[in-house]
């Protein structure tokens, strides 16, 4: 607490001295930043016995107040960044308390939102409104945790956190999505847009096996690796059935981590793709050593391949250099077409969980416990549920069927990515004991 001189009455004088000492104490307690000697040699300068100035170093110029007051606006410009959990926002709950769950909550509409408008990263089948959606609601939408408030993205100290570091998407073309939105939030705290490019002066496309893109500024390289499975995908032994296609080396990571192995954040997924239209139907079975399992459950491949991905972690990564991120599953709203329509949240979003989202519920908090690196869980399924109204419908390319599965941009993938600052405050604070692996419904 900050202990404030107890003014007297009497002149002037006295009154100024009072200020000035008061000014000392909240500058030396709240301001650690400011050099103690320039505080302690502040003085009031004066002439016939009027105030004139204040004296920095007995030297009587106004130079010493103004840097004096530049300190202070600086250190609570820190303070706000690095303690955001200090303040509230406006409604009494606590800005990222430790104990929070930031994934229990609702959508408030907003109308400060979206974070961002254009972005040439967002490929143009994401971009809702370009290709004809007229009803923009779906945009003015935050998440509001429901024990304490989430911090807006702040871009430039994502930025300033990422400096010198690589951060990679790893998973399908939900993963290609959060990772188009985090560039296109990122780049509202670069002044000069036109630096910002694709390292490799690739199109956004949905079948490019790696994009990357480069924030020159702060050396941030933003990445994105196409792999639906994490694990292997070869052609099948000799001898095998003729229905036999390809397979599913369940027990081999995708060859291609080792490109991103050296990234000093890794943000995976995978989930959509393990179903069996993607896979049996498609002539593509499971493969574990040299030998086939062509009646083998999706649910135990899948446990399976992600025991696969956890191994990897356990064994390649080193956790006082590398952030580990799982994300949960996206939800589709293909039952009756939910998303057919949709103009709103909803608010009861039990009915759609299909099979799949149950059955990464169960096998992530089995896995999770083999994990000896510290990963974090972003569980963004259920928040998502709620939204039917931000899928693309039918505002892609022309030409392009229903789809109640991707996300227009902005839109909720931009969500995700506020919670995965947040995660990132909580982390460097030492406070994100309460963000691991947790039961998904």
């Amino acid at each position: 607490m900050i202990r404030m001189p107890v003014r007297s009455p009497g002149s002037v004088t006295n009154k100024k001295n009072t200020l000035l000492e008061s000014l000392k104490v909240i500058t030396m307690e709240c301001c650690p930043t400011v050099p103690s000697i320039v505080v302690r040699n502040l003085k009031w300068r004066s002439t016939g016995g009027r105030v004139r100035r204040v004296s920095v170093l007995g030297r009587p110029n106004v130079t010493g107040l103004i840097l004096l007051t530049l300190f202070v606006m600086s250190s609570f410009f820190v303070l706000d960044l690095t303690f955001p959990w200090n303040s509230t926002n406006g409604n009494g709950l606590p800005m990222l308390s430790p104990g929070c769950d930031l994934f229990t909550g609702s959508w408030v509409y907003d109308e400060t939102y979206p974070l961002y408008t254009n972005c040439s990263f967002a490929e143009p089948g994401f971009r809702c409104a370009e290709n004809g959606r007229s009803d923009l609601r779906y945009r003015n939408w935050r998440w509001q945790p429901r024990d304490c408030n989430m911090p807006r993205f702040n871009a430039l100290d994502m930025l300033t956190r990422l400096r010198n570091k690589r951060i990679a998407f790893i998973g399908d073309s939900m993963g290609r999505t959060q990772w188009e939105s985090l560039i296109c939030l990122l780049l509202a705290g670069v002044s000069d847009k036109t630096q910002v490019k694709e390292t490799n002066g690739r199109t956004i496309t949905k079948t490019a096996p790696h994009l990357a893109v480069w924030f020159p500024g702060f050396n941030v390289t933003v990445e994105y690796y196409r792999s639906p499975w994490l694990v292997q995908m070869s052609r099948p032994p000799r001898h095998t059935p003729r229905r036999v296609v390809s397979t599913l080396k369940l027990d081999t990571l995708e060859l291609i981590s080792r490109k991103w192995q050296a990234a000093e954040v890794l943000i995976f997924n995978t989930g959509h793709w393990w179903t069996t239209t993607k896979t049996y139907r498609s002539g593509c079975y499971f493969q574990i050593g040299s030998s086939i399992r062509l009646g083998m459950k999706m649910e135990e491949a899948y446990r399976i391949a992600v025991a696969t991905w956890a191994a990897w972690v356990n064994e390649q990564l080193n956790p006082d250099v590398t952030h580990v991120f799982f994300r949960s599953f996206e939800p589709s709203h293909w039952l009756r077409k939910a998303c057919l329509n949709s103009s709103l949240p909803l608010t009861n979003q039990t009915h759609i969980y299909p099979l799949e989202q149950h059955m990464q519920a169960g096998v992530l908090d089995n896995v999770w416990e083999t994990l000896h690196v510290r990963a974090t869980l972003l569980n963004i399924t259920t928040l998502s549920s709620f939204r039917p109204d931000g899928h693309i419908f039918n505002y892609s390319r022309r030409g392009s069927p229903l789809d109640c599965a991707h996300w227009c941009l902005p839109g909720v993938p931009d969500i995700w990515n506020e919670q995965l600052y947040a995660l990132f405050l909580l982390r460097a604070s030492g406070r994100a004991n309460s963000q691991e692996i947790k039961r998904l419904f």
